[in-house]
């Protein structure tokens, strides 16, 4: 018999579980092959405790017990709108230097996926913990790709038309037998892979940071304009729903992609390129007209993109011709908060307040 303590801690790392990845050239060109040696480390030590090796099959039986076993967090629905609290799924708990104690970590969530029409449905991605999803606003989750190719997961979302259709995307090729993109039509319950023409294979690729579905074709399961990024090879663009790709972009972590909402068919993309041994000119924000066939890059004003190695960008319908971008620097320190403006054509940078940089090491903003 397992003894209770052990059990306990396999029971909750099963919800963690992912096949293991061998790092991709990009990443180590973008994070260091050492910092993703120790990082796949630690990763598995977690999991082998106290053995040497990690048993997948124990963790297997583990996370079954647990499923059987789950109750919903009812504190959770009589939580005030005002406050916050961990909605799961949880995790192992942890206190060293990648942990998140003195809370249960439950890993990184990349995404989240609200349902557009169903109160308290939503879907979320995990680099290593596959799809989840709840229909009781966070007090209860269901794991929704433990039998797919990967749990690497990226980034999901629904359909803004057409919510039984759902779009996810792995963070990493490596590993996944050449699951890259995966589509669901009914509403995230099932999925399967879904990569058109694209012939990726087990090792060829890299991190799809960002999925962009256009919302005046949307709904459709054939003529869906889509966008995504894919490690250092810029951006492919589907016009046909996925079905079929062309690559519109050939270079650039591309790790944004948000569309205008005052002007339909504009989009913006944050594009840093780190594939380069130091700087680059062509790290910045840049703009299609053409729903994503072209792109321009934009002029940054007085704000340096060139080390760049992230950047996140936001539209809002209440200021509908800007977008707003946060970029971080290629050894994970924070840089800038700037707004651009679509009718001038012009990028400002905004005064920032609450980032403290001081207090501790963890400063990791162009990383993950």
């Amino acid at each position: 018999m397992i003894p209770s303590r052990k059990l306990a801690r396999t029971l909750t790392l099963a919800l963690l579980t992912a096949a293991a990845a061998t790092p991709l050239t990009a990443q180590e060109e973008h994070e260091g092959a050492e910092f993703l040696r120790r990082r796949q480390a630690w990763f598995e030590d977690q999991r082998a405790y106290p053995n040497a090796q990690v048993s997948w099959e124990t963790i297997a039986l583990a996370r079954k017990a647990l499923m059987n076993g789950a109750g919903a967090l009812s504190s959770l629905l009589n939580a005030s709108s005002g406050s916050w609290l961990a909605m799961g799924p949880s995790g192992f708990f942890g206190v060293g230097y990648w942990d998140s104690g003195p809370q249960l970590d439950a890993g990184r969530v990349d995404a989240i996926a609200l349902h557009p029409t169903i109160a308290g449905t939503m879907l979320i991605a995990s680099p290593y913990g596959g799809l989840w999803g709840t229909s009781t606003g966070g007090a209860s989750w269901t794991p929704l790709t433990d039998n797919q190719c990967t749990l690497q997961m990226s980034t999901v979302k629904f359909d803004p038309v057409n919510p039984n259709l759902a779009y996810a995307a792995a963070a990493y090729s490596s590993g996944a037998a050449g699951c890259a993109i995966m589509r669901s039509v009914d509403g995230g319950a099932t999925w399967v892979s879904y990569n058109g023409n694209l012939g990726f294979s087990a090792y060829n690729g890299g991190f799809i940071y960002d999925f962009y579905i256009d919302p005046a074709t949307a709904g459709s399961t054939f003529a869906t304009t889509m966008v995504f990024s894919f490690g250092a090879a810029g951006m492919y663009r589907s016009v046909t729903s996925g079905a079929t790709w062309s690559h519109v972009l050939s270079y650039g972590y591309v790790t944004s992609i948000v569309g205008l909402p005052g002007k339909p068919g504009v989009l913006f993309a944050g594009l840093a390129d780190v594939g380069t041994p130091t700087s680059s000119t062509r790290s910045g924000l840049y703009r299609s007209a053409d729903n994503g066939a072209t792109w321009v890059q934009m002029p940054s004003g007085t704000l340096d993109f060139s080390v760049t190695g992230r950047f996140q960008l936001a539209v809002s319908p209440a200021q509908p011709n800007s977008v707003w971008i946060i970029a971080g620097s290629r050894i994970s320190t924070f840089q800038s908060v700037s707004k651009w403006d679509d009718g001038s054509s012009q990028l400002t940078q905004l005064a920032g307040s609450g980032i403290d940089l001081s207090s501790s090491t963890r400063t990791v903003f162009g990383s993950q």
